[in-house]
């Protein structure tokens, strides 16, 4: 998740680049727990903090270490009151199991929720063979094409992460994607 976030945002930044940067990390002991990557932007109620990627990428979230959700949330949430920021939190289109959503709503602000669109999701066959054959041959010597194209400029490594995995590498990849933090100082 953390390197295809890093991998998707930053050409999204590159190319969109909708407001000024907004990325608000959060540190335990010196060790990066909690990053929000929000971008911000003036509208008629002042200004508003939307995640990165908005609109067009589907489960944007905040990133939080293994099992410091509820500190690093608390913490995110009152940061971004207190450091007035923003006039506005937008979490449009989160998916409904977002940690941004259970973040809670700082004094001074309102919560208003609605529904938004669904999010869409693809089923693959359980087996490769039964993949390659829902393509077209023609999709699938352009699949081949690309992925010698990919496998030239050095290995692929697609890594599979969960809540159990470890995350040693979770500041490392961050750090590569040059994006500046806005560091908060409030205890996880």
């Amino acid at each position: 998740m953390v390197g295809a976030l890093v991998a998707w945002l930053v050409p999204w930044r590159t190319n969109f680049a909708p407001g000024e940067l907004c990325v608000v990390a959060v540190r335990l002991d010196g060790r990066l727990v909690g990053l929000a990557p929000f971008y911000c932007e003036h509208c008629r109620r002042g200004r508003r903090a939307l995640p990165m990627g908005f609109p067009v990428t589907d489960y944007r979230d905040v990133l939080i270490a293994p099992r410091l959700e509820e500190p690093v949330l608390a913490a995110l949430g009152s940061h971004l009151a207190d450091a007035e920021i923003c006039d506005e939190v937008e979490l449009t289109e989160l998916p409904p199991h977002a940690y941004a959503l259970r973040m809670a709503t700082p004094v001074g602000y309102a919560a208003n929720t609605g529904n938004a669109s669904a999010c869409p999701a693809l089923v693959l066959p359980p087996t490769v063979p039964e993949l390659q054959r829902t393509f077209p041959a023609r999709k699938r010597r352009a699949l081949r094409t690309a992925r010698n194209h990919a496998g030239r400029r050095g290995p692929i490594e697609i890594v599979a992460a969960n809540c159990n995995s470890n995350f040693d590498g979770f500041e490392t990849a961050i750090s590569r994607a040059s994006i500046p933090l806005m560091h908060s100082n409030r205890p996880a």
